[in-house]
C-alpha cells in the first residue's frame, strides 16, 4: 500500500510531496472561476519531473452533485477537456466529489449527475469521491468505476473496492493544507499507469459516447465510423481549431462532441454552447 497526496490551494511543490514519501497526487480540474487551485499545466510537468503519478478530481462545490443530470454534463464536459488539455491518456478516468453526508433524499439527483458524468466520459472513466455510504451507492448501481473514499462520514467502514482512501485530513507539507490517501489498488486512475485498458470499448460504447442523436437518422456503420474518428482524436489529445469547428459544424458532427474537445472555454447560456470565435446550436 503505497500513499498519494490531494490538495486544492497549496503548492507544496513536486521535490517536497516526493521527499515526504507520496508517489503521486490528486488535483482538481481547472475551471473559471475555481479561485486558483485547479492544476496547470506548469505544476503538470513539475510533479511529472519529481516522479510523481497524478490523478484529477472535480469539485466546484460540496452539494453540486444536486443539481442532476444537466449539471453532471456540463462539469464532465469541463473535465473531458482538463484530461485532454493536460494530456491523459484517453482510458484516465477523472473523481466527482460528492463532499457532504449524502443520505437516501439526495440519492435521486445525485445518480441524475453521475449519468450526466457518463454520458459525457463513458461510465469507465467515472470515479466518485465521497464516504462510505455515497461510493457503496454508486459502485453498486454501477454509476461509478472508480472509488475515492474518505473517512469522513464512513465510521469505521471501508469499501473493498475502494481505489483510494483518504485517511488523514488536515495535514501540513511545506507550509501548505494537504489530505493523506492510501492506494488499494495498482491503478488508482493515476497518470502515467503502466495498467492496460480492461478491456476495449464495444460498438454500443461508442456510439454511446462518440455519436449524437444529430446523427440517429445515419446507417449504423456510417455512425460507427465517425465515432471511431472522434475516439481516435480526442485519444490523441488533439483539439480542433476554429476553422475545423466551424467545418465540422455544417457537417453535423454533434454539439456534444465538439465540445468535449475544444480547449477554449464553454459557456452554456439558455441551451447555447460557444466554442472560441464560433457559435454552434
Amino acid at each position: 500500500m503505497s500513499q498519494v497526496i490531494d490538495y486544492s490551494f497549496a503548492r507544496p511543490g513536486g521535490a517536497a510531496i516526493r521527499a515526504a514519501g507520496f508517489v503521486g497526487a490528486v488535483r482538481y480540474c481547472l475551471y473559471p472561476g475555481d479561485g486558483g487551485k485547479g492544476l496547470t499545466l506548469a505544476e503538470l510537468a513539475d510533479l511529472r519531473a519529481n516522479g510523481l503519478a497524478v490523478a484529477l478530481v472535480f469539485e466546484s462545490t460540496a452539494q453540486r452533485p444536486l443539481a442532476g443530470r444537466a449539471a453532471g454534463v456540463f462539469d464532465a464536459t469541463i473535465a473531458l477537456r482538463n484530461l485532454n488539455t493536460l494530456g491523459f491518456p484517453s482510458d484516465r478516468p477523472c473523481y466527482f466529489a460528492v463532499d457532504f453526508d449524502a443520505q437516501n433524499v439526495h440519492w435521486a439527483a445525485i445518480d441524475e449527475y453521475f449519468r450526466g458524468c457518463a454520458s459525457v466520459l463513458g461510465v469507465n472513466r467515472v470515479g466518485a469521491y465521497g464516504g462510505y455510504r455515497t461510493v457503496l451507492h454508486l459502485s453498486d448501481w454501477r454509476l461509478a468505476k472508480w472509488c475515492w473514499q474518505t473517512r469522513a462520514w464512513s465510521w469505521t467502514a471501508k469499501l473493498p473496492e475502494r481505489h483510494l482512501y483518504q485517511c488523514l485530513n488536515g495535514q501540513t507539507l511545506n507550509g501548505g493544507a494537504v489530505d493523506y490517501n492510501e492506494t488499494n489498488a495498482d491503478d488508482w486512475g493515476q497518470w502515467p499507469s503502466n495498467v492496460a485498458l480492461e478491456e476495449p470499448m464495444t460498438d454500443d460504447d461508442l456510439l454511446s459516447v462518440f455519436s449524437g442523436s444529430e446523427e440517429a437518422h445515419l446507417p449504423r456503420e456510417e455512425r460507427l465510423t465517425n465515432a471511431r474518428f472522434r475516439r481516435d482524436e480526442a485519444a490523441a489529445g488533439r483539439a480542433p481549431s476554429v476553422r475545423e469547428l466551424a467545418a465540422s459544424a455544417q457537417a453535423g458532427v454533434p454539439v456534444e462532441y465538439l465540445a468535449k474537445i475544444s480547449p477554449v472555454t464553454v459557456t452554456q447560456t439558455a441551451g447555447t454552447i460557444l466554442t472560441g470565435e464560433v457559435s454552434i446550436g
